[in-house]
């Protein structure tokens, strides 16, 4: 038993010092990139055990190093990402969209428009944050 365990460890990259143990746990792990500090996103249990990718500067340094990005695993789930792509947060109207670009082209400048953020039936993708409640004890 124990045997097969190290095994599963060995297979799965555990425990080792590269960044390669990132590259192949999920389907998108190293597909994602910040286009703040061009590192790759990975994918975290958060607040009420939502699944988000973020920054993994932001997530080692802090938001000093990177002012990061942090995107819903839901919001994911449609797209067919085959090539490393460029996260990028656009404001449309008032409200936070995304908007994917491949690495290559992003690298040359070239930048999808607000466009490139609809769906299939043509709607926006919706807004990831809702805003924030302050409370204010007197």
């Amino acid at each position: 038993m124990q045997e097969v365990r190290e095994q599963r460890k060995r297979d799965r990259n555990i425990g080792q010092d590269s960044t390669m143990k990132f590259q192949n746990r999920y389907p998108l792990s190293g597909m994602l990139i910040c286009p703040y500090c061009g590192k790759t996103l990975r994918r975290r249990q958060v607040y009420k055990k939502k699944i988000q990718w973020l920054c993994s500067t932001y997530i080692e340094k802090g938001v000093k190093a990177c002012k990061g990005i942090r995107i819903d695993d839901a919001e994911l789930q449609g797209l067919n990402i085959a090539e490393q792509t460029v996260v990028e947060e656009v404001i449309k109207n008032g409200k936070k969209h995304y908007c994917y670009t491949s690495k290559a082209d992003f690298d040359c400048g070239i930048r999808n428009s607000t466009v490139s953020a609809e769906i299939e039936n043509g709607s926006v993708l919706p807004s990831v944050n809702r805003p924030r409640r302050t409370v204010i004890k007197l």
